[in-house]
């Protein structure tokens, strides 16, 4: 938003700083929704890489087959979620 826009509208001077101190506000409170969002998303990225890691480690270190399915079966749920989380 300019000022000029609000000017050719016909808007006064004062009533063009009322619009602007609003706009600027509400401009300021996405900027801080949206970095608060990119916090938690890096957050559950690296939460996510973590409980990967977990997993293969597990897979790597075990000798049962039927805790390696298992394990198998819970890495491609973790994947699946990774992906419509993605979306």
């Amino acid at each position: 938003m300019k000022r000029e826009e609000l000017q050719e509208l016909g808007l006064e001077s004062s009533q063009i700083n009322a619009v602007m101190g609003m706009h600027g506000s509400v401009v300021n409170d996405l900027n801080d929704q949206v970095r608060t969002l990119e916090k938690e998303s890096e957050q559950l990225k690296e939460q996510n890489q973590s409980y990967a890691d977990e997993v293969e480690s597990l897979k790597e270190n075990s000798s049962d087959d039927e805790l390696k399915a298992k394990l198998d079966d819970l890495e491609k749920q973790q994947k699946s979620l990774q992906q419509e989380h993605q979306q």
